[in-house]
């Protein structure tokens, strides 16, 4: 009997390719124009819970995930991690207020700019010799 030993070649660059595609197909933009607290409850009406990219008027930003209103406060959590930290921030204090969306730009240059990597490695690949 022989010994198989199988190797995973890949998986280090199918991680590192995974993680470029879902980082690089996305992009943050302004998802209120110019945001009151009627129209951040509007939002999130239609969208709650979301990931909020605010800022606010002392001028610090932070992403806000699971964000609901919650009277005249827009409530969430600082973090994914455990333990999660909530976090409020009264909704006449919010200076802006963006989102992540998916952009078919990035992911079109991402997936353009892979192709031409492996082409120029395959075309300067060792040539087997006879």
């Amino acid at each position: 009997m022989t010994n198989v030993k199988v190797t995973r070649a890949f998986s280090k660059p199918s991680a590192v390719g995974s993680w470029l595609l879902l980082t690089g197909c996305t992009i943050t933009r302004p998802v209120i124009a110019n945001p009151t607290p009627s129209s951040i409850q509007e939002y999130l009406q239609l969208r709650a819970p979301a990931t909020l990219l605010i800022s606010d008027s002392s001028g610090h930003k932070g992403w806000l995930y699971s964000a609901v209103v919650a009277g005249d406060t827009l409530r969430g959590l600082r973090t994914t991690t455990n333990p999660p930290v909530p976090i409020s921030i009264p909704l006449n204090q919010i200076n802006g207020v963006a989102g992540s969306r998916y952009s078919s730009g990035r992911t079109l240059a991402l997936v353009g700019g892979i192709a031409a990597l492996a082409l120029v490695l395959a075309l300067n690949a060792p040539q087997p010799t006879y």
